[in-house]
């Protein structure tokens, strides 16, 4: 599943969601969408919001960490997207916090299609576990006009395991939290345009 909260989650709020449960009460505080993956076919819904995920390429619905989960492939062959923005989008600040596991390592120096999550929307963001030069590392990307803030983290995940992955935009730091634990920040200094 995936939270979407509009405003920041700090160390406190992500330990809580990474020791939840389904029936945990106090994660709904801010929470603006809410996609279970509870469904076995067709699109995710959003338990909160109004923000249906379309499901394109047949993504399938598997046994995941808590309850079902979607099977995404890393060359995108299976996703789910929406043309929504995200209610209020661009947030002044917001977390979105996922369980993944990988099924195999991600190729080294292919960036391309190694999501975990994007947002394509007016204050997008992706999370993306990838191999840099034999350098695997959790990311967490914040867009703003023209450019982003990416905060990293340097580690082996191994294929199999199950891992509770947070990125948060507070209007002036990225975050990023893996198991319940912060593991990088930025602060952006400069930025170098991606304007075309």
């Amino acid at each position: 599943f995936e939270f979407l909260y509009d405003g920041t989650r700090y160390l406190g709020s992500v330990t809580k969601n990474y020791q939840a449960t389904p029936s945990t009460s106090g994660l709904n505080a801010g929470l603006a969408h809410y996609w279970k993956l509870d469904e076995s076919s067709g699109d995710a819904f959003d338990a909160v919001g109004s923000m249906t995920m379309t499901n394109a390429n047949a993504t399938q619905f598997v046994s995941a960490k808590l309850g079902n989960g979607a099977d995404f492939e890393k060359d995108a062959s299976t996703r789910f997207y929406t043309s929504d923005d995200m209610a209020g989008a661009p947030y002044t600040s917001y977390s979105s916090c996922l369980w993944f596991n990988l099924e195999s390592f991600p190729s080294l120096n292919d960036e391309s299609y190694n999501f975990i999550v994007s947002l394509d929307t007016p204050g997008s963001f992706d999370m993306r576990y990838i191999n840099l030069g034999g350098a695997p590392q959790l990311r967490f990307n914040h867009f703003i006009p023209d450019d982003y803030i990416s905060t990293t983290f340097g580690t082996v995940l191994s294929p199999g395991a199950w891992h509770f992955f947070c990125g948060t935009w507070d209007g002036n730091f990225t975050r990023i939290y893996l198991d319940g634990v912060q593991v990088g920040n930025t602060m952006p200094v400069s930025v170098t345009s991606n304007a075309n």
